[in-house]
Formats: C-alpha cells, structure tokens, sequence
C-alpha cells in the first residue's frame, strides 16, 4: 500500500453497525460522512441573498435552510435498523397506537421513520450523535487486503 498520499484511503463515507444501547437486539446502521460529503449536503440546503448591512448597503449572505439540512443530514446519517419493535418505539417516541396491536412487530427502516425517530426521540439523537463523534468505532471493520 502506497502511503505517500493519504488521499489514496481516504473516504466521503464509512458505515458501521452499532447495538443501541438498552434495547437488546436492535442495531442501528449509520454513516460516518466526511468533510466533502457534509459540505454538499450544506451546500445543497443553502441559497445565497442579498440583504441589508447595518451600512444600508446590500451584501450577499448564505442563508442555510436547516429543516431542510436537518432531513438531508438524517437521511445520510441513520441509513438502517434491525430489532426496532413497537415496544422499543414507544420508549423512544410519543405515540399512540391501538389497544391490541402487537408491540412485538418489528418496524421497518424507511428513511421517513429515520427522520422522525430522530427528530422526535432525544434517546436515538443523542445516542447517534455520540457513535458519530466516535471515528475510532468506525475504523473497527477493516477491509481484507
């Protein structure tokens, strides 16, 4: 392996699969997105204007449509799941569901649900921000030579 430049192994994105922790049997699949890749996703969700200074003169400005960026950064982020249950969700979640459905189903991964489990669930943001401040658990698979 040449080592000359590093930019030889460097990547935009790295994937890893992490047991969430305090629901036995649910994983989640999340990607580690680098710099280029985060500056798209920022890229793609800001529009430059034209505003007033405190001079009165205009200037251009980027104004980031963080909704927007929110769902794009989710999306890319949170790619899967496994062992996601009812049962797990309504730990997660506020919802309501009717009195006898079975809380043993298994929810399947849609990046829809990733939006709204993450923004709607502090456990699974926190949990996910903190494996993604993680690089080291990212570089565990490594690729056979």
């Amino acid at each position: 392996m040449d080592l000359s430049n590093i930019s030889n192994i460097l990547v935009d994105v790295k994937n890893n699969e992490f047991d969430m922790p305090g629901f036995p049997g649910m994983t989640i699949s999340l990607n580690y997105l680098g710099r280029d890749k985060l500056t798209a996703i920022r890229d793609s969700c800001t529009t430059r204007k034209r505003k007033k200074n405190t001079n009165n003169k205009y200037e251009m400005v980027d104004d980031l449509d963080s909704d927007k960026f929110q769902k794009e950064y989710i999306e890319s982020v949170l790619v899967g799941w496994t062992g996601l249950t009812l049962h797990y969700l309504e730990k997660l979640v506020p919802m309501e569901v009717p009195v006898n459905t079975d809380m043993s189903q298994e929810v399947p991964f849609s990046k829809a649900s990733a939006v709204g489990l993450m923004l709607n669930g502090s456990v699974v943001d926190n949990v996910v921000t903190e494996f993604l401040a993680d690089l080291e658990s990212f570089n565990e698979k490594r690729i056979a030579s």
